[in-house]
C-alpha cells in the first residue's frame, strides 16, 4: 500500500482515481471549442 500524507492508500484505488482524472481531462478537452 502506498502511504501519503500519513494515510495507507492501496493501489487500486489510485488506479481509480488516474482513471478518472485522465476521462475527465479527455471530457474538457473534447467539449473545449475548436479554434
Amino acid at each position: 500500500a502506498w502511504t501519503f500524507l500519513g494515510l495507507s492508500i492501496p493501489a487500486w484505488t489510485l488506479v481509480a482515481f488516474a482513471g478518472l482524472a485522465i476521462g475527465w481531462l479527455l471530457q474538457l478537452r473534447s467539449q473545449a471549442p475548436r479554434i
